[in-house]
């Protein structure tokens, strides 16, 4: 419950700030390396990434976002067809939770979490998976899955991840 308060505070205020943006604390070179115009990951991300898309012990899956994105990359959508076929199979609920790098604010971090997880579930909710199956979650940077301080840590720490309840 108190998640989802922080998710809709983060939210409005994302809302309130209109289109600006606040600056990284510390933003890469010009382009993190490999990264397309489009905002697609890089793609040593996206091979970096393959065995993490398998469920984990706790029944989770993840898809991961370029920096300073919530667009969903090409290499992602595998991992959602994937989640969207268990889920109409089990008929489980989903949550969706967002993540962001540590480079950033709080308020930030928080809002870009958002984004990254409403975008995910409206893909899956595109393909069919009811809106009531989905629970949205903002973390931010509050829970890295990588806590290094490069940018192989931060790839891993902009992510979705998909957790069944």
């Amino acid at each position: 419950m108190q998640t989802r308060i922080i998710a809709t505070l983060a939210a409005s205020l994302l809302l309130g700030v209109g289109c600006s943006h606040a600056k990284p604390k510390s933003e890469p070179g010009p382009r993190a390396a490999g990264a397309t115009a489009k905002g697609e990951l890089p793609q040593h991300a996206e091979t970096a990434h393959a065995q993490d898309d398998q469920p984990s012990s706790a029944g989770s899956r993840s898809i991961y976002f370029a920096f300073d994105s919530a667009l969903i990359a090409y290499g992602a959508r595998p991992v959602l067809q994937e989640v969207r076929s268990e889920e109409k199979t089990s008929g489980r609920a989903l949550r969706v939770e967002g993540n962001c790098d540590e480079r950033g604010t709080t308020e930030y971090n928080l809002a870009l979490g958002d984004q990254r997880a409403r975008v995910a579930a409206k893909y899956l909710q595109a393909m069919g998976v009811p809106e009531e199956n989905l629970e949205i979650v903002s973390y931010g940077s509050e829970r890295p899955k990588n806590p290094g301080h490069d940018e192989e840590a931060w790839a891993n720490n902009r992510r979705a991840d998909f957790v069944w309840r």
